[in-house]
């Protein structure tokens, strides 16, 4: 029953949401949402792809809906792993916290860009 509950979740979830996938040889490789309001939520590469382009190429897909959509800025809470990354795609840093997640404090970086 629980698979179920977390389909719907999910199901939910992303009708709000304009998920991007990155698919190489039928693999999905990364992926992202773009929420309505220019929230970036759930920006993942698999480690084997990173440097590779995929993630440049998922952001390029993402910004250019996001432009489609008449939004003007971007805004994300990303990792310290992730934090260079996004800083390499010109996203500034607006806010650093440090939330309790799974029991373990985990530094995030809240960031925004300007699109439009």
């Amino acid at each position: 029953m629980a698979k179920h509950a977390d389909l719907a979740e999910w199901t939910s979830r992303l009708a709000g949401t304009k998920p991007f996938v990155a698919v190489i040889d039928g693999r999905p490789i990364a992926f992202g949402e773009l929420e309505l309001n220019g929230h970036i939520d759930f920006f993942y590469c698999h480690p084997d792809w990173e440097g590779r382009g995929a993630g440049s190429e998922l952001m390029r897909a993402i910004t250019a809906e996001a432009l489609k959509l008449g939004l003007k800025t971007l805004h994300t809470e990303v990792s310290v792993t992730a934090e260079p990354f996004f800083t390499t795609k010109g996203f500034q840093t607006v806010e650093v916290h440090i939330p309790i997640i799974c029991g373990a404090p985990a530094k995030q970086y809240i960031m925004r860009k300007d699109i439009g």
